[in-house]
């Protein structure tokens, strides 16, 4: 989190751009700057943070009827709540704050709380949002702001290989030669979690004709050992 801060200051930063993980401490960073904070998300709320109908979160069942969806989410988010206060994050979130020179408020002899300002809260409030998928993977959920943007999936083509000389597995490099495949991957999300939104991604790849490599990094450990050539 400190480094949100030194960046900021050392690029005379307008405008930062924070993934889920590290939105707290860039809005504690924007508020005390007095910036613009932009949320940067790879697939769809799936932690109950923005309540859908269309879709459940990850880890339940797909098919659900929209108002099951909807209060699976709200309950995801409090859950989500749950653990932020039983796990010490508010001590943590306070103490960064007060390296800002931002305040808090004792509610209790053993409860304190952060003080927001009114930037702040207008700020989390409505929040801008980018959010880097396909509308071939899901169509925006008409629970969707009009500060939230579903952008299209992101990526580069000017990756190189490591500088040490490893090298790719020759079953994955002679896939590759075939054409360049879409890659899809959840980051530290187990299969069980993100299987559903997997299984969606490389259907849309499919009827786009496209070749796809799914990266598992629990792959073996979940039992997971299917090949699929295509």
């Amino acid at each position: 989190e400190t480094n949100i801060w030194q960046a900021a200051q050392n690029h005379n930063a307008n405008l930062i751009v924070s993934t889920s993980m590290g939105n707290t401490h860039a809005l504690d960073v924007a508020e005390a700057i007095g910036l613009l904070c932009v949320g940067m998300k790879f697939c769809p709320d799936i932690d109950g943070q923005l309540p859908s109908s269309s879709f459940p979160p990850a880890g339940y069942p797909a098919g659900m009827p929209g108002p099951l969806n909807a209060a699976a989410h709200v309950l995801e988010n409090l859950r989500t709540v749950g653990a932020v206060f039983m796990g010490g994050f508010i001590p943590k979130v306070i103490a960064f704050r007060r390296d800002l020179g931002l305040p808090s408020q004792k509610l209790a002899d053993d409860i304190e709380v952060p003080v927001y300002s009114p930037y702040r809260q207008a700020l989390q409030a409505k929040q801008p949002c980018l959010y880097a998928f396909s509308k071939v993977v899901m169509s925006r959920p008409p629970e969707y702001q009009p500060w939230h943007f579903v952008t299209g999936a992101m990526g580069r083509d000017d990756a190189q290989m490591l500088p040490d000389g490893s090298q790719l597995p020759a079953e994955l490099q002679k896939f590759l030669e075939g054409g360049a495949p879409v890659c899809i991957a959840f980051g530290s999300m187990s299969l069980a979690r993100s299987h559903p939104f997997q299984e969606r991604a490389i259907a849309a790849a499919r009827r786009l004709g496209l070749r796809v490599v799914v990266v598992n990094p629990d792959a073996e450990m979940e039992g997971i050992d299917e090949v699929d050539e295509d």
